[in-house]
Parts: C-alpha cells; structure tokens; sequence
C-alpha cells in the first residue's frame, strides 16, 4: 500500500503543456532541464 509519494518520474513529449498540466494539479516546479522537470509534491 502507497502512504505517500514523495518524487515521480515520467517521461513526455511536451515539456512545455506537462508544465502547465502539472502545475494545474497543483504542483510547483522545483526545476527543469532540458528534458527533465522536476516538481515538489
């Protein structure tokens, strides 16, 4: 059973709409990169 979720990786294709998605759920985006973003849950 899943108590907590502390970081996550996925993979997708638009970095740009994944930010905002994300962000719409609330998250904050503690980095980004290239090809790697990074959000603190």
């Amino acid at each position: 059973m899943i108590r907590g979720l502390y970081e996550a990786h996925l993979p997708v294709s638009y970095l740009q709409e994944s930010i905002k998605f994300y962000q719409k759920l609330g998250l904050e985006l503690a980095s980004e990169q290239e090809k790697l973003l990074s959000f603190g849950l």
